[in-house]
Formats: structure tokens, C-alpha cells, sequence
């Protein structure tokens, strides 16, 4: 049984690629990103499901205190 895994990142830095190509190794079809645009390619070219942050509106409250 696999448990999801949820990311939240914002950015398209090329550890978070690192990291996420290694969860989805152990854990196929079950990982989730929160982010921004920048991020949609990469999830799609390993298989993580992305959920767009302006999508959710919680975040919008939560992006002020990310930005930096």
C-alpha cells in the first residue's frame, strides 16, 4: 500500500526535480505538487501530479509569507 505524498515548492529549482524523481521511484502514480507555473513541466516530465497553488485559495494567504 502506497501512502500520497504532498509537496509543497514554489520554483523550478533542479533539486526539487532531484527529490521528486526519487519519491516517485517508491511511490508511482501517488506523489502531489503544489506550485506555481514554473513547476507544471517538470512534474509532467516525471510523473508527479501538480496542483496549480492559485487553484486552492488558502495559498493565496500562504504565498505572502513564501515570497521572499
Amino acid at each position: 500500500m502506497s501512502i500520497p505524498v504532498l509537496v509543497i515548492h514554489f520554483g523550478n529549482q533542479l533539486y526539487v526535480k532531484k527529490c521528486l524523481e526519487e519519491t516517485v521511484k517508491h511511490n508511482p502514480n501517488n506523489v502531489y505538487l503544489i506550485g506555481d507555473e514554473s513547476t507544471l513541466q517538470m512534474c509532467q516530465s516525471i510523473g508527479v501530479h501538480h496542483v496549480l497553488s492559485t487553484t486552492i485559495p488558502i495559498f493565496k494567504k500562504f504565498q505572502m509569507f513564501c515570497d521572499h
